[in-house]
């Protein structure tokens, strides 16, 4: 986690200032937000005071963005990286990358298919909380066990939309799996800001099984942290035959199945 830290308030206010260096008057900036003076003002002051954002003259006074020393000099980069806010739908494509490499890598996962099933396309997928967002399917291999077959899904959010709603839309498909994850993008300039949040979707969480990561960087493993894992979850092999057939592509069932049949692997 970075030593720099922001609240809700400073992060919001930084992302609304021009990223070319352009000054912003405080009354428009005030505007576009919709805060008091009085709330603008610690808002401001904090950006200023974290050498973030300048003063400048103008009607009404103006800010704008500084060039900030890189807290991490090792790295190629060098200024501070504050990320501005994403699309949930964004990530995906991102975190599909980092779910078939390093996440399923670490996990001693035989990737058979992953894939996005947020939008269904024209499947009848019986409704919006019975699908996932992400689906990872594979077989996990130990020494001395036989493989177990793995059905894990992933509810995305972004940071403005870390509540105890995700772990529900987990639940809703973990019936159909074997592993459930809510999985939050959390920039870690707001690591400190959203543990509180964190903490009570854990809570949560942690009384129906459902496991818990949040993460900086969707394609950058290093800043993805397992929270909470997922319980292994009971569910009928019919059921989870029945969710990939609604859920995954004809391709992605046809990588499942083409492994599946050879290996016959452990469901239990």
């Amino acid at each position: 986690m970075t030593e720099l830290q922001l609240n809700e308030d400073e992060y919001r206010l930084f992302c609304l200032l021009p990223d070319n260096g352009c000054a912003a008057g405080n009354g428009s900036l005030r505007s576009s937000v919709g805060w008091s003076k009085t709330r603008y003002s610690r808002a401001q002051v904090g950006l200023v005071d974290k050498h973030l954002a300048l003063r400048g003259v103008g009607r009404g006074g103006t800010l704008r963005r500084a060039t900030v020393p890189d807290l991490h000099p090792d790295q190629k980069t060098k200024k501070v990286t504050i990320p501005g806010p994403v699309s949930e739908a964004s990530l995906y494509a991102p975190l599909l990358t980092t779910l078939r490499a390093d996440w399923s890598e670490n996990r001693g996962l035989h990737v058979l298919a992953t894939e996005e099933t947020a939008f269904g396309g024209g499947r009848l997928t019986g409704g919006r909380w019975s699908r996932p967002d992400l689906v990872a399917v594979g077989l996990r291999r130990f020494e001395l066990v036989p493989a177990h077959f793995e059905l894990v899904t992933f509810e995305v959010k972004t940071v403005d939309h870390i509540n105890v709603l995700a772990v529900y839309e987990a639940l809703s498909h973990s019936r159909s799996a074997t592993h459930a994850y809510a999985i939050f993008h959390v920039p870690d300039v707001l690591a400190l800001t959203k543990e509180d949040e964190i903490t009570a979707v854990m809570s949560a969480a942690a009384e129906h099984g459902i496991g818990v990561i949040t993460f900086d960087d969707p394609l950058n493993f290093e800043t993805w942290d397992e929270k909470l894992p997922a319980e292994r979850l009971q569910s009928d092999p019919l059921r989870m035959n029945t969710f990939l057939q609604e859920q995954l592509s004809v391709q992605g069932q046809l990588d499942v199945a083409e492994t599946t049949k050879s290996v016959n692997p452990d469901l239990g």
